[in-house]
C-alpha cells in the first residue's frame, strides 16, 4: 500500500505516463546505453581535469574566467571598504573588438574546384550553391559569433547540419459564409550552421589537435524537459523520455537513472549525441532512452549510421592561439589576465587615492561630535574641542594626491598589453592629440599583422573545413529529388506536387560564364528526358534580361550530374563584402590609370570602360554611349585628364589606400587578407 501510494503521488508530480511507466528496454538497448554512457564518463572525466595549460584549472572554470574578463564591469576586490573602486577597466574587451573586427574585414568565402579531370562546370555550380546556401544561413552573421568565440574562449566549435522542418498553410476561398479552406503541408530541407558551445563538446581526447583525426566525439546539451518534447518530437521515442528527479528511499529507482550525469538538476533532460567516424555510428541518448534506433531486414535494432555522406564528423574549429600539442586553444583574456589585473589594481588604488584627498580622514581629541553628513551648505555644527582651539582639536590627514610616477606605471602596463595584443593606433585610437610617426604606424601595422596573421591561418584552416562538410550536404541533400529543399504536399487525398524542377536556385551576383555578374538560376530536374533544350534555355534568359534589366543566365541539369562530384576548397575574398567591393572599386581605378599611363595606344578603351562601370555597380549600355566607343584615339593625342597620371595627384591610389583606412591600414589589411587567402 505504501509502495503504490509513494508511486502515485510520483506519477501526479511528474506526470508519467503509462506508456513510460510499463516501457522496458530491449538486451539491445540496454547493451548500446551502456556502452555509450560508460564511453562518455570517462571521456568526460579525462577532458574536466585539471590541466597545466590552464593554470591548473579545469576547462570550465577556465571558460567561465575567460567570459568574466570580457563581459564584466566589476573588478572583484575582496575585503574592500564600500567607499572603495571596483572598476574593471575594459582592456580586454575593448581588445577583443578590435581583433574581431580586424579579422570580420577580410573574411574569406569558399571555392570549389574539381579534382583531377574533373569538369570545371561542376566547381563553378557548386560554388554558386555555396554561395546560396550561406547566403541563406547567414553566413557573416554566424563567423562573427564563432569568431568571438573563438577570442574570448579560445576554441570554438561548430556544427554543420541539416534541419528538415514542417510548416502548415491554410489557404482559404471563397467569399461570406461560402468558404473552404485548403490546406498544404511544406517541408523546407535548410542546410545550416551553428555554435556549439565549448563546454557541451566532449573530444575522443585532449591530445588530439584537430577534428580531422579524431574517431569519435559526444555533443551533450542539458535542456528543461518542456524545451525537449517540443525540439525532439520528431523520434517517437521522445514519448518515453522522463525528466530528472528525485527518488524517495521506498521507490524502485527506474533502469535510465544510473544513465544520467550527476550534475544534471530536477525537470532536465540530459541529450548526449555520439559520432564515430570509424565504425559510422550515430546514437542519441536522451536521460537513458535510446531515441534513434533503426531497425534492419530482420526487424531488429541496430545502430544507425553517420546521416552524412561524407562520413566525417560533423563538426569544425577555429582556435584563437595555440599551448601545443593540445586540443583547446589559448584567448585572449588568458593572455591578458594577469596585467589586466595589474591594471585593474592600479587603477582602482588611483581612484581610492584621489577619493580620500576630496574626503580626506580627520584626526581628533577627544569626543567626536562631527557627523557623516556634515559637508552640507549652510550646515553649522556645534563641536566639543574640549578646551582646545579648533584647529589643533583636529587634523586632517595629507595623503597627497596620485603623482606622475603612478600614471608612468598605468601607461607602462597598457604598453605592455598592447604588444600582447592589437594597438591603440591598429585600433584607430590615435590622433586624438598624439602625433604618431610614421616609423611608429609601420612598427604597429607589422605587430598587428604577425598576431592577426596566425589567427588569420586558424580562421582559414576553419572556413576550410566548414565549406568541405556542407558542400559535401549540398551534394547529397540538394541534388536528391526525394528530398528537395522545399517540399510541398496537397492537403486533399495527400497527394504529392510534383514538378519537373525539384530545385530552383536563383543567385543574384552570381559570376556568370563570361565571367561577368549577373542572375544565374540554377535548375535540378528529376528527369533528364525532360529537360529543355539550349535554345529553349536562351530564350528564357533573354526574356528575364529584358524584365529585370540584369544579365540572367540559366543552368539546367539533372541531380545525378553534380552528386558524386569530387571537389578541393580553396579561399577568395569574398565578393558580397563591402570592403571587398569599394577595394574593388579603388583598385580599377587604379588599374585604368596604370593602362593608360604605360600602354595607351594597345588598350581596348571601351572594354576597360565597362568593366569600370560594371565594377561601380552600373550598367554599361545605360551608362556608356556608342560613340564613345567608336572614338579611336590619334597617336598624339593627350592622355585624358580624368584621372591624373602623376603621383603627387595619384587619387585612384589614395582610394585604395582609404578604402582599408590609410596607409597603414591598407598595409595590415592587405597582409592579413593575402594570409587568409592561403
Amino acid at each position: 500500500m505504501a509502495e503504490n501510494k509513494v508511486k502515485d503521488e510520483v506519477v501526479a508530480i511528474y506526470q508519467i505516463t503509462q506508456e513510460q511507466s510499463d516501457f522496458k528496454p530491449s538486451v539491445k538497448e540496454v547493451e548500446v546505453i551502456d556502452n555509450v554512457f560508460l564511453k562518455f564518463r570517462l571521456t568526460a572525466e579525462s577532458r574536466n581535469r585539471n590541466f597545466q595549460y590552464f593554470d591548473g584549472i579545469n576547462l570550465i572554470d577556465y571558460i567561465n574566467d575567460s567570459v568574466r574578463r570580457f563581459s564584466t564591469n566589476i573588478d572583484e576586490r575582496e575585503d574592500i571598504e564600500d567607499w572603495q573602486a571596483r572598476i574593471h577597466d575594459p582592456f580586454t574587451r575593448n581588445k577583443v573588438l578590435a581583433i574581431l573586427g580586424k579579422v570580420v574585414a577580410v573574411l574569406p568565402i569558399a571555392q570549389f574546384t574539381g579534382r583531377g579531370d574533373e569538369d570545371v562546370r561542376k566547381g563553378t555550380i557548386l560554388t554558386n550553391l555555396y554561395e546560396y546556401a550561406e547566403e541563406l544561413d547567414d553566413y557573416e552573421e554566424l563567423m562573427i559569433h564563432v569568431l568571438l568565440e573563438a577570442i574570448v574562449k579560445g576554441t570554438s566549435i561548430s556544427y554543420e547540419g541539416v534541419d528538415k522542418h514542417k510548416k502548415m498553410y491554410r489557404d482559404i476561398n471563397g467569399t461570406g459564409d461560402d468558404l473552404t479552406v485548403t490546406e498544404t503541408t511544406e517541408t523546407t530541407t535548410k542546410l545550416f550552421g551553428s555554435i556549439v558551445p565549448l563546454e557541451d563538446f566532449y573530444p575522443s581526447s585532449v591530445s588530439i589537435r584537430n577534428l580531422n583525426r579524431m574517431p569519435f566525439c559526444f555533443w551533450r546539451k542539458v535542456i528543461p524537459f518542456s524545451s525537449f518534447i517540443e525540439d525532439w518530437k520528431s523520434y517517437k521515442k521522445h514519448t518515453l523520455v522522463q525528466q530528472v528527479r528525485a527518488f524517495s528511499p521506498d521507490e524502485n529507482r527506474p533502469f535510465y537513472a544510473d544513465f544520467i550525469s550527476d550534475d544534471v538538476g530536477e525537470g532536465s533532460v540530459e541529450i548526449i549525441r555520439y559520432y564515430n567516424r570509424d565504425t559510422d555510428q550515430y546514437v542519441i541518448i536522451a536521460n537513458g532512452i535510446w531515441l534513434n534506433p533503426i531497425s534492419n531486414k530482420e526487424g531488429k535494432e541496430q545502430i544507425s549510421p553517420l546521416p552524412f555522406n561524407h562520413k566525417e564528423l560533423p563538426f569544425w574549429d577555429i582556435k584563437f592561439d595555440f599551448f601545443g600539442d593540445f586540443f583547446y586553444g589559448k584567448s585572449l583574456p588568458d593572455r591578458l589576465k594577469t596585467l589586466q589585473d595589474v591594471l585593474n589594481v592600479l587603477t582602482n588604488m588611483l581612484l581610492d587615492q584621489s577619493f580620500l584627498t576630496i574626503f580626506p580622514p580627520l584626526l581628533t581629541n577627544g569626543y567626536d561630535s562631527i557627523e557623516d553628513d556634515y559637508l552640507r551648505p549652510g550646515r553649522r555644527t556645534p563641536i566639543d574641542t574640549q578646551g582646545l582651539p579648533i584647529n589643533q582639536a583636529f587634523m586632517k590627514l595629507d595623503l597627497g594626491t596620485p603623482a606622475g610616477w603612478h600614471q608612468y606605471i598605468l601607461n607602462y602596463t597598457r604598453d605592455i598589453m598592447e604588444q600582447s595584443s592589437v594597438d591603440k593606433v591598429s585600433s584607430g585610437q590615435a590622433g586624438g592629440g598624439d602625433r604618431t610617426t610614421a616609423q611608429e604606424i609601420r612598427v604597429a601595422a607589422e605587430g598587428v599583422t604577425a598576431i592577426l596573421g596566425l589567427f588569420g591561418r586558424m580562421v582559414n584552416y576553419g572556413i576550410k573545413r566548414k565549406a568541405k562538410l556542407k558542400g559535401a550536404n549540398i551534394l547529397q541533400f540538394w541534388t536528391d529529388k526525394k528530398s528537395p529543399m522545399i517540399k510541398r504536399v496537397l492537403g486533399e487525398g495527400g497527394e504529392e506536387e510534383f514538378n519537373q524542377v525539384f530545385n530552383v536556385f536563383k543567385l543574384d551576383g552570381a559570376v556568370l560564364t563570361g565571367g561577368k555578374r549577373g542572375t544565374k538560376v540554377i535548375e535540378f530536374y528529376a528527369d533528364k528526358n525532360k529537360m529543355p533544350t539550349k535554345t529553349e534555355l536562351q530564350a528564357r534568359s533573354m526574356l528575364s534580361e529584358a524584365e529585370s534589366g540584369k544579365k540572367t543566365e540559366i543552368v539546367a541539369m539533372p541531380g545525378e550530374y553534380l552528386r558524386n562530384f569530387l571537389f578541393d576548397v580553396k579561399l577568395v575574398s569574398n565578393p558580397k563584402s563591402e570592403t571587398s567591393k569599394e577595394l574593388e572599386k579603388a583598385l580599377q581605378l587604379e588599374k585604368v590609370r596604370v593602362y593608360m599611363s604605360f600602354f595607351p595606344q594597345l588598350v581596348n578603351v571601351k572594354e576597360l570602360a565597362a568593366q569600370t562601370a560594371e565594377k561601380m555597380g552600373d550598367d554599361p549600355t545605360k551608362i556608356l554611349m556608342d560613340e564613345v566607343f567608336a572614338l579611336v584615339p590619334e597617336p598624339n593625342r593627350e592622355l585624358d585628364k580624368g584621372i591624373s597620371t602623376t603621383p603627387s595627384e595619384n587619387n585612384a591610389n589614395n582610394l585604395v589606400r582609404g578604402a582599408q583606412g590609410g596607409q597603414q591600414g591598407q598595409a595590415q589589411m592587405a597582409a592579413l587578407q593575402q594570409q587568409m587567402q592561403g
